[in-house]
């Protein structure tokens, strides 16, 4: 037991089984009794012996047997400090090597962090879409493998604020968490005061920009990034001094190709196309194959260039764009485009790929101005207006973008929002100031004009070596439009002598012409305007002015037509062209001219077109005799509407054609008896005071209108038929003679000449049988006018009642068909009933 040897012969199996027997009792009954031993180690001597002899213990079969004593035992030794000993060298070993292989592990993925960190460099300094995207992934990975890195949190600053300037969608929020991590990475304040500005402007805080720019630049010393960032930025806002600091950042990092970009948009805005050119090919020197550049290289070419070589070269980057381009390249490759479909006269073309560019997502300011120039010379007004106002709203500091607005709405001519738009720049701008003058003309107000003349005054009295012709003829014209034609008619011819040909110069003798009524001098004029300007739309209204002053009915209506086609929204001349079709007697013609012009929603001098509108459609349906029509018509009209003259005179006509002149002279008298009063006003009153049987009034007003104008139609007829009615036929053939002569050099209806006619038959009637040829031939002739007179019928029956003939049948028959209640009607009723 326990390692101690036992002879195997020292206890022997029992014999038999009574022996067993034996044993068995006694392992039951001879047990060591509980005595004075209880508790006592047992003696092992004494254990053996009783084992033996029960034979329960199996001895050696050797003889001799020993048992070993304690001291003889070995016991071998568990050298526990030994093995703690190994086991700590072996962990520092351990350690020493983790430690190590840790620092290891941290050095390669730093120097991995490190190396993506560089292609990240690189990449941004190349600065193409994709390489700005893949920069970010770089930096993002490198970012993992080395969180603490100070660069990282840099380069993905600088990655992007190049996004948020150079994509065209001008997007910050990226940029937002980079500066916050650039922020506790500890990146340099310069840059971090870049980043915020760009930001800034986002949040539409232009002036908080500004603020943060200086800052940037006063503490970036020569960092090119920080100058290029906030060079940009201030180019993209309106900053001073802005272009200065990309080409600082293009001289000290020429391989920073979005300031070489932006260095080339800044010199081609400059007009300095060669040097605009010679910044992009530096960048292709520097980055071969960059795809921002090359679109810029076809862009500034496409006006020049063989146009197959640029679209060979828009087609071989067409899937980059596609796969990879930003809305600025999207942009730029649509207006590429459009030029040269517009070179190769495609309009539809170049129209498609102005709509697709306008559509590309860009919301920079200066690609919003590119599609609005763009837009502009196809003739997409609203695309152009649509772009340029949002470069406006997003740049509201750059005064180019405010002028290219104020083109735009001067082409559709909106004077009165371009005023609005230029109202913040100053005068001391010839472009504000030439502006400004066109826009003033448009509006037509006095007011503006006023100014516009002073202002032209000052400017070209200040600047005598600098006064264009352009700017020379709006003061000119300015001074027209304020009835001072008499102070510039001469300077209007020295100014045409000494620019022969200039557009400008013939623009301003052309206005002073008319405003004269010198017919030859403008019709000549204003041909020649056209011939420059064919395709003008003021050029052709100006001329079918010059044209209806000449009596050429045909000519100016293709004239003014011709206007409108190239400018559907130019209100004077559908106004002119609504009256001249009125004054031709063409009523159906003036209605829809009308409609049209009360559908536009554009707006007068005076006030919103549609009041024109609705006015004119009363005169046009008072001449197609639809007088239910014009009562509905002039219902439409507001009551604070209808005080102007135009409107009086049309609410008198509406109630003179009703038989109600007592209405009509209410309507005039107080704008008759102004000092102001025209001509044609005076006479109108005139006819409405005659119809309420006020002859000798009427005959006051008709004189009064002649003084005016010596000429006018109207009153010449008014006071010949004061004449007949007196029965003064001499009289009456004078003023009638005097009207004939007025009516050959004046558009006006054919119910005028009517008139006319029907006079002069009754004057001849007057003068008995002697005269009784010319009565039938004047009114036979009458009759057969537009707009005659139903007394004229009446008066042929008269002239012809002699003879009995069914002619004078059918004229009496005509008259009461008109006027059954007519003043003649009576005597026409007895004249029938005489004839069997």
């Amino acid at each position: 037991m326990g390692g101690v040897g036992v002879a195997p012969s020292a206890i022997e199996p029992p014999s038999s089984p009574d022996a067993r027997a034996v044993v068995s009792n006694d392992s039951v009954e001879g047990d060591v009794p509980i005595g004075k031993d209880a508790g006592r180690a047992d003696d092992v001597e004494d254990v053996l012996a009783v084992l033996r002899r029960a034979g329960l213990l199996e001895t050696s079969e050797r003889s001799e047997f020993v048992w070993a004593g304690r001291a003889d035992v070995e016991r071998p030794a568990m050298r526990l400090g030994r093995l703690l000993l190994v086991l700590w060298v072996v962990a520092a070993l351990a350690a020493a090597g983790g430690w190590f292989g840790w620092q290891h592990w941290l050095r390669v993925r730093r120097e991995q962090a490190a190396t993506l960190r560089d292609r990240a460099a690189s990449a941004a300094l190349a600065g193409d879409h994709a390489d700005l995207i893949a920069a970010e992934r770089w930096l993002r990975e490198a970012r993992e493998l080395d969180p603490h890195a100070e660069h990282g949190a840099r380069w993905m600053l600088v990655v992007h604020a190049q996004r948020a300037l150079e994509d065209g969608a001008f997007e910050a929020g990226f940029l937002r968490p980079s500066l916050s991590r650039a922020e506790r990475a500890g990146v340099a304040e310069p840059l971090r005061l870049a980043a915020r500005a760009v930001v800034a402007v986002a949040d539409a805080d232009p002036t908080g920009a500004a603020r943060h720019v200086e800052a940037a630049v006063a503490a970036a010393g020569n960092d090119p990034w920080v100058l290029y960032v906030a060079g940009r930025l201030g180019q993209r806002i309106g900053v001073p001094g802005s272009v200065d600091r990309i080409a600082q950042a293009a001289e000290r990092e020429p391989r920073l190709s979005a300031a070489a970009i932006a260095l080339a948009e800044a010199r081609a805005d400059e007009g300095q196309r060669d040097e605009a050119l010679a910044s992009i090919a530096n960048v292709l020197n520097h980055h071969r194959g960059h795809l921002r550049a090359s679109l810029w290289k076809a862009f500034l070419e496409a006006d020049e260039a063989e146009p197959r070589t640029v679209h060979d070269a828009l087609d071989a980057i067409a899937r980059r764009i596609a796969d990879h381009g930003a809305p600025t390249d999207r942009v730029l490759a649509e207006l590429v485009r459009a030029r040269l479909a517009r070179r190769e006269g495609q309009l539809d073309v170049a129209t498609e790929a102005i709509d697709r560019a306008a559509r590309a997502g860009a919301s920079e300011p200066r690609l919003l101005a590119l599609v609005a120039s763009e837009a502009r010379a196809v003739g997409r007004l609203s695309v152009a207006r649509a772009a340029a106002s949002a470069a406006v709203q997003n740049a509201p500091a750059i005064a180019e973008f405010r002028k290219l607005l104020a083109e735009i709405l001067l082409d559709e001519r909106d004077g009165t929002r371009a005023l609005r738009v230029l109202g913040s720049l100053s005068m001391d701008d010839p472009d504000v100031l030439r502006l400004s003058a066109r826009a003033a003309l448009v509006v037509g107000a006095a007011e503006p004009i006023q100014a516009a003349a002073e202002a032209l005054t000052r400017w070209l009295a200040d600047h005598p070596s600098d006064a264009t012709v352009e700017l020379r003829s709006l003061r000119v014209r300015a001074l027209v439009d304020l009835g001072r034609v008499s102070e510039v008619l001469q300077e209007a011819r020295t100014l045409a002598r000494e620019a022969p040909g200039d557009p400008d110069a013939l623009r301003a003798l052309g206005e002073a012409a008319l405003a004269v009524r010198d017919a030859r001098l403008a019709s000549e004029t204003l041909a020649r305007l056209v011939s420059s300007l064919p395709d003008d739309p003021d050029a052709h209204f100006l001329h079918g002015r010059a044209l209806r002053l000449s009596a050429d009915a045909d000519g100016a209506e293709r004239a003014l037509r011709r206007a409108l086609e190239l400018a559907p929204g130019h209100v004077p001349a559908r106004l002119a062209l609504g009256r001249l079709l009125l004054d031709r007697g063409k009523w159906a013609e003036a209605d829809a001219v009308y409609v049209e012009l009360t559908r536009s929603g554009a707006r007068t001098a005076s006030g919103p077109a549609a009041v024109a509108g609705r006015l004119g459609r009363v005169e046009a349906l008072i001449g197609l005799g639809r007088l239910d029509d014009a009562e509905v018509q002039m219902g439409a009209v507001r009551e604070q509407d209808r005080d102007t003259v135009s409107a009086r005179l049309v609410v008198a006509a509406l109630a003179l054609a009703r038989r109600r002149p007592g209405e009509a002279v209410a309507a005039l008298r107080d704008v008759a008896a102004a000092h102001t009063a025209t001509a044609d006003v005076v006479a109108a009153y005139g006819d409405a005071l005659y119809e309420a049987g006020e002859t000798d009034a009427a005959a006051a007003a008709y004189d009064r209108a002649l003084e005016l104008d010596g000429t006018l139609p109207e009153a010449l007829l008014g006071r010949a038929r004061i004449a007949v009615r007196a029965e003064r036929p001499r009289d009456a053939y004078r003023y009638l003679d005097e009207a004939e002569a007025a009516l050959r050099s004046r558009i006006r209806p054919p119910r005028l000449r009517a008139t006319l006619l029907t006079l002069r038959g009754r004057a001849a009637l007057l003068e008995g049988r002697a005269r009784r040829e010319l009565a039938r031939s004047a009114l036979r002739a009458a009759v057969q006018l537009d707009g005659v007179p139903a007394e004229a019928h009446f008066f042929l029956g008269e002239a012809l009642s002699a003879d009995n003939s069914p002619e004078a049948r059918a004229a009496y028959e005509a008259y009461l068909a008109r006027e059954p209640d007519g003043p003649f009607a009576a005597r026409a009723r007895r004249a029938i009933e005489v004839r069997p």
